[in-house]
């Protein structure tokens, strides 16, 4: 890292509260996935397991797993290589490989699981639909890897390698856009800004669904406009919003998990920004304690810290 050592355990804790916070998102966020919009916005506060896949408290689903499959790639390889990648993807899909319910696929997304069978098939790992209609959040929602991983890189390289590994499974110019703009962002929230102007990014050009999605940093989008669902754009401004009216970690996540319908993954990608806003230490110990392989998390969000000065820039 090029921080002085004071700023380090800042980066650190940082860097752990968005790998954990992902994992307490969509840990929180299982147990209302489609279903429907919860009221009043902070009803739902309690980690109860359950759900769908009737999950044991403190147990997550593919976005956490897959998000782990990543970040274990990155600091393996030292650099995004699509093939290992696509092999740890297709290895939780066929194996239950860093899932929270070991040997088990807890949950995977169509998209998704259609691009990991066309590269078992061809040995493609560029394997992504480019269709429109195909720009789902399973690329956006394992981002958080990549945000810590490229901090000391310069944030053409950080752009290419979330692009990049969005393309395995979802090749879409909206999520490409998507993931784009993501990661951009958490890179900024993990070095410590906050002001939600910067955050915007302003000068961001991109798919207009994405554009669209960044305003819910700006304010006065009301609840009933938020719409949680699968879709790449609508669960980046879903997210977006649940942090932007939050003065807290707690707060940010409870709002995305009680919107509802995908809650697991807009509660994942909203704890993954605020955990690099507010940091570990301010996830709540009643959602940490029970937290499936939490230090095995914590520890591969200091690994991805420590390889990010470190790494052979993605060039193909």
């Amino acid at each position: 890292m090029n921080d002085t050592d004071s700023d380090k355990p800042g980066i650190l804790d940082r860097a752990r509260g968005a790998l954990l916070g992902l994992a307490v998102g969509d840990a929180l966020g299982s147990s209302l996935e489609f279903g429907p919009r919860v009221s009043p916005p902070l009803a739902r506060r309690e980690m109860t397991g359950g759900g769908p896949f009737n999950l044991p408290v403190g147990c997550w689903t593919d976005d956490t797993a897959l998000s782990i499959g990543l970040g274990k790639s990155l600091v393996a390889c030292r650099k995004f290589d699509p093939l290992d990648a696509a092999q740890r993807f297709l290895a939780y899909y066929r194996e239950g490989e860093y899932s929270s319910v070991p040997g088990t696929c807890v949950d995977i997304g169509a998209t998704t699981r259609q691009a990991l069978e066309r590269f078992e098939r061809t040995g493609n790992p560029y394997s992504g639909s480019t269709d429109e209609h195909s720009s789902g959040n399973g690329s956006v929602m394992r981002l958080a890897s990549v945000g810590i991983f490229t901090l000391d890189v310069p944030v053409e390289e950080a752009i290419r390698i979330a692009q990049a590994q969005s393309r395995l499974t979802h090749g879409s110019a909206v999520c490409l856009d998507g993931c784009s703009y993501l990661v951009q962002l958490l890179r900024l929230v993990l070095q410590g800004v906050e002001d939600p102007l910067v955050l915007a990014l302003p000068r961001f050009e991109g798919h207009p669904d994405i554009l669209r999605a960044k305003t819910a940093l700006w304010g006065g989008v009301e609840r009933r406009h938020v719409k949680p669902g699968g879709d790449c754009a609508d669960t980046i401004h879903a997210s977006l919003w649940s942090c932007a009216n939050a003065p807290s970690f707690e707060h940010a996540v409870t709002l995305a998990c009680n919107l509802g319908f995908d809650a697991d993954t807009t509660a994942c990608v909203a704890g993954a920004i605020a955990g690099a806003k507010f940091g570990a230490e301010a996830i709540p110990a009643r959602w940490l304690e029970p937290l499936a392989q939490r230090h095995r998390i914590g520890t591969l969000a200091l690994s991805l810290v420590r390889s990010s000065s470190d790494i052979y820039l993605y060039g193909a």
